[in-house]
């Protein structure tokens, strides 16, 4: 006898607890489990709410009497809500600063402390899923925060002046920031050894971006690009800002919102991955990661930079005016190779286990061995990513070498210049990874000091013979020398000396 479709299937209940279980992270849970059962998470929120409802208060008192009947603008509601909104943002934001980042301040390191770190590792969990767990029960913490102050910021509605679209873009941006922060403080809390180190770490650098975000905001308040991100992520109305207006529509996608999200992308995975390798054991694959995260992020970068000077420097403009764009890209290009070139630092010999692992591949699965760490590899990925970078830069920036057929590359071809350029790049980034691959053989116990080396010889190769330069130019400079044909011979030690002079299109 044939069963009945659908005899054998589970029943619904049961659908639905797996799909629980695979939703919600089993570490996510006990965390929300200790957290909230306790009185500490409702205390420390009600005196949050009290606080930041004592704050509102206060400002609308403050606005009160000095916008009712004020002959600037008597009786116009609007005014007071617009002001007092704006308040609450600022409120906000100091709460997503000082009190998000100490949701995951101290999770791993208590963890640590405790001894249950060693616990966790030996369960079935990976480390990126320990992770995960904390930062989603962290975020829940923060979203329950934010979401109990709804009601009291939409009494600005009462006044009017606000709009629904800033509340959700406002609360967007603030859930994106409390990401980033949150994530910060894992990172840090994985690398600290103790509680202490780890709240210090968290604060102490808040602060010290907090400033220097301040003070970045301060030297941009009056352009339009500020008033743009003020309207954009919610903070104020459109008609309160007269310059956002005139922002044409790819310069407002690009830095307004393109770049934001590249960058908060780029922040949350990198301090999600560094937390993901703390809680690796020793000699565990860290490195495949960090160069698949490199990877997308040099191209994509790449990518906005290059929409971003196509769409503001124009291919009619003077020769000289693309030259020097095209000068600073090659040099942060340069820089970004040379830094790449740490990947060859790793071991060079690998542990046995990752070795069998990495025997036992056949066919197309050989190719993975370049993201896989280990010094060898880590050269072969440094040169392989930097000539496909390189190369598609020169693709995308080909139509600004017009009219570079001057100076000293007169009767050449016009592209000869930034290949000259990108091939300069290019052979440091080979010389720089041959190097790193030197040094990791010759002192495989000491990393620290490995790296401290490699860096140390690429500033010295990069800004030595230039200082050498500045200082024989202002010492001893021949008069009849106009074009400066008689300068030092360590310049042709200088990468960066080697990118300007490709560029340069004066005459000599």
């Amino acid at each position: 006898m044939n069963a009945e479709p659908g005899a054998d299937r589970e029943p619904l209940h049961a659908r639905v607890a797996a799909l629980l279980e695979l939703a919600f992270n089993p570490i996510m849970l006990k965390e929300l489990r200790a957290s909230l059962r306790g009185t500490r998470f409702f205390v420390s929120h009600l005196v949050i709410l009290c606080l930041f409802a004592g704050g509102l208060m206060l400002a609308f008192l403050s606005m009160l009497p000095a916008r009712a009947g004020g002959a600037d603008d008597p009786g116009d509601p609007s005014a007071i809500g617009r002001a007092v909104y704006l308040i609450t943002q600022l409120l906000q934001l100091g709460v997503a600063f000082l009190v998000v980042p100490g949701l995951a301040a101290t999770s791993i390191s208590t963890e640590r402390e405790s001894l249950t770190h060693e616990l966790l590792l030996t369960t079935t969990m990976t480390a990126r899923q320990i992770v995960w767990g904390k930062f989603t029960a962290a975020m829940t913490q923060a979203f329950t925060l934010f979401v109990s102050m709804v009601p009291l910021v939409s009494l600005c509605f009462l006044f009017g002046g606000v709009t629904v679209y800033q509340i959700l873009a406002n609360y967007a941006f603030l859930f994106g920031l409390s990401a980033v922060m949150i994530a910060y403080a894992l990172s840090m809390s994985a690398n600290a050894r103790s509680t202490q180190r780890a709240v210090g770490s968290v604060y102490g650098l808040t602060l010290l971006g907090g400033i220097i975000l301040l003070v970045v905001l301060g030297l941009t308040r009056n352009t339009e690009f500020f008033e743009a991100l003020a309207v954009a992520y919610g903070f104020v109305s459109p008609a309160e800002m007269s310059r956002a207006a005139s922002m044409d529509v790819m310069s407002r996608v690009l830095y307004v919102h393109l770049a934001p999200g590249f960058l908060w992308a780029a922040l949350v995975s990198l301090f999600f991955i560094n937390a993901t390798n703390r809680l690796k054991p020793i000699f565990a694959n860290r490195s495949t990661p960090l160069r698949i995260y490199f990877v997308f992020v040099i191209f994509a970068a790449g990518l906005i930079t290059t929409l971003a000077l196509r769409h503001s420097v124009s291919p009619t403009s003077a020769a000289d005016e693309r030259s020097y764009a095209l000068m600073a890209y090659s040099i942060v290009a340069l820089t970004v190779s040379l830094l790449r070139a740490l990947f060859a630092c790793e071991d060079p010999v690998l542990p046995p286990y990752l070795a069998l692992e990495i025997g036992s591949w056949k066919g197309w699965r050989r190719a993975q061995r370049i993201l896989w760490p280990g010094s060898g590899s880590g050269s072969l990925f440094t040169i392989l990513t930097v000539s496909l970078f390189l190369a598609a830069s020169f693709a995308g920036f080909r139509g600004f070498a017009r009219d570079f057929d001057r100076g000293a590359w007169a009767g050449s071809w016009t592209w000869l210049p930034l290949a000259s350029a990108f091939l300069m790049v290019f052979c440091w980034t080979v010389f720089t990874s041959l190097l790193a691959r030197w040094l990791a053989a010759l002192m495989p116990d000491r990393p620290l000091l490995l790296r401290t080396l490699l860096i140390l010889s690429c500033l010295f190769l990069a800004l030595a013979p230039l200082i050498h330069w500045a200082i024989a130019e202002a010492i001893d400079r021949d008069p009849l020398d106009l074009q400066r044909r008689n300068g030092p011979v360590t310049l042709a030690l200088s990468p960066i000396m080697a990118v300007l002079s490709a560029l340069d299109l004066s005459p000599g």
